[in-house]
């Protein structure tokens, strides 16, 4: 069931993303209350493997969305969000070049590229990833085989440098227009059932892609196929515990000890991704995992998080039983399933409740989590997702995946038509607002079950902060609160509330006078921004 949550997201994304490809002149390739105590800065730099040249590093902190969706450019380039990808279909090798070439020349479809690309860039999207995959019926003696024959390696490595030399802005072979170019090539899909081959199968793949990507732009850098590893960091585990989860093998991901022999490669590879599909409570875990198996083999690299689902995914079906997420608990996965349906259903009579409460929860999960990446130094994360698709809203196989649009969204046969945005709208607004410009970040020690950090902005402090109860209160339930004195080493602040409220477009803001340097709160989930004033 895990798996056909990713193989549904993969087909709807396909269907209604493709679009009509038209042929193009081709292009043939040569072969606290107390003091802080875990502090952070921003992420390290790319650490180069090229040797033609030094790999430009990634910005401070990458604020996006996903995935690219023709009409909603606009909408959410004003945001502030700069960061975006395409779905893996969108521009994989199949889409790319449908037919196999004939005298060794390729007939490539760029146009459908160029649109997506050319209208997001106009938005001010100027960091867009690219997600590339070796699927390609025609060359494959095994029909909807992920690994294209021997014969056909070259062919792949030829589609993979001629998308780069198209996207480079080195004025050969580039798209008309280009406002900046494009260097960032994510090598297959993810560590799961999306690859279901042999580690050394894609280390072949991803040395050709390498390869190809480096002559076409010894300056674009090089994605590793992204990691998915939810279930063993979900809800910030003990080493102990960690040490239990990664001995287990679930069939949809590749089992830890293949991961950690990926990771022993970093020749090949310039970023490395993570899906993160559970709430910000695995961040920190993941991090430090991931930076311990690059210490270990002696390198550094920037750590980015695509699929970063804005609410946590709650629970994947597992036969009659779920597998559950931070924040809801083992047995709530049925209770979440009614709410989707009710959500689903405009005529359900506690639709209404059941909307609110998820938009609600939405925009608080969101803002936690930009937070908590942005201290873990991250290199940034793009929030899942632009729309909703209701065709594929089926709580029991896709859980909450397709509710998680942040506006409304009409689709239509070639583009999308943007709708009112919703509260997980403005918490990405707001949140890039607030803090886009950090130079330092530092969690603060409250002492409680305040969650904070102190932001450095512009040579000022911004903090954001939130009660974290430790699980999620449904419609009916009274949420706890709690009293805080939090430093500010001001007068007076400014307090933001995040949006939560659906037609709501205006935050809630409040001018608050601190004694001794400290600003008395009563904090609930809600994440709050505060500016010392």
């Amino acid at each position: 069931m895990i798996r056909s949550r990713h193989l549904v997201a993969s087909a709807l994304l396909f269907f209604f993303l493709t679009l009509a490809c038209e042929n193009v002149t081709p292009t043939s390739a040569p072969r606290p209350t107390t003091l802080p105590t875990s502090p952070a800065t921003a992420p390290p730099a790319v650490t180069a493997t090229n040797t033609v040249a030094p790999v430009p590093v990634l910005r401070t902190f990458a604020f996006g969305v996903e995935y690219m969706v023709p009409g909603l450019a606009q909408i959410y380039g004003q945001t502030g969000a700069r960061s975006t990808r395409p779905s893996a279909e969108t521009f994989g090798w199949q889409n790319i070049e449908p037919t196999a070439p004939r005298d060794g020349e390729h007939d490539y479809k760029w146009d459908k590229v160029d649109r997506y690309i050319t209208e997001y860039q106009g938005a001010g999207f100027d960091q867009i990833q690219i997600y590339t995959t070796a699927l390609n019926n025609w060359a494959s003696s095994k029909p909807g085989n992920y690994f294209p024959d021997a014969q056909y390696l070259d062919d792949y490595e030829d589609y993979i440098f001629n998308f780069v030399e198209r996207y480079d802005r080195d004025g050969n072979h580039d798209m008309p227009g280009l406002k900046y170019p494009v260097l960032d090539y994510v090598i297959e899909r993810e560590w799961t059932s999306y690859f279901p081959g042999t580690t050394d199968e894609y280390l072949q793949l991803l040395t050709v892609a390498h390869r190809a990507v480096n002559r076409a732009n010894p300056n674009a850098r090089v994605w590793l196929v992204p990691l998915m590893m939810v279930d063993v960091f979900d809800h910030n585990p003990s080493a102990d515990e960690i040490a239990k989860r990664v001995k287990v093998n679930y069939s949809f991901r590749h089992p830890a000890g293949e991961t950690q022999k990926l990771l022993t490669h970093p020749e090949l590879f310039d970023v490395i991704e993570i899906h993160s599909l559970g709430d910000y409570t695995e961040l920190d875990d993941t991090m430090t995992w991931l930076s311990a198996e690059m210490k270990k083999n002696s390198y550094a690299k920037p750590i980015f998080i695509g699929d970063g689902l804005g609410i946590s995914q709650f629970f994947w079906p597992m036969g009659a039983d779920f597998l559950t997420f931070a924040p809801i608990r083992s047995n709530d996965a049925l209770r979440v399933i009614t709410l989707l349906d009710a959500i689903k259903d405009a005529n359900a009579t506690d639709h209404g409740a059941a909307t609110r409460w998820f938009r609600a929860e939405h925009a608080k999960a969101l803002v936690k989590k930009f937070a908590a990446a942005i201290h873990n130094g991250y290199a940034g994360m793009n929030a899942w997702a632009v729309a909703d698709i209701a065709l594929f809203q089926q709580p029991r196989v896709t859980g909450d995946w397709f509710f998680m649009g942040m506006i409304e969204a009409q689709p239509g046969l070639v583009t999308w038509t943007p709708g009112a945005p919703r509260p997980a709208y403005y918490a990405l607004k707001q949140t890039i607002e607030h803090v886009k410009d950090f130079s330092s970040v530092e969690k603060l020690n409250t002492g409680s079950s305040v969650v904070a950090y102190r932001f450095t902005v512009r040579g000022k402090p911004v903090l954001v902060a939130w009660n974290e109860p430790g699980r999620i209160y449904f419609p009916g339930e009274t949420e706890p609160s709690v009293k805080i004195n939090l430093p500010i080493n001001a007068a007076r602040a400014t307090v933001t509330y995040t949006i939560t409220q659906i037609g709501v477009n205006t935050p809630r803001i409040e001018k608050m006078a601190a004694s001794n340097n400290l600003l008395a709160l009563t904090l609930d989930s809600t994440p709050v921004f505060i500016a010392p004033e």
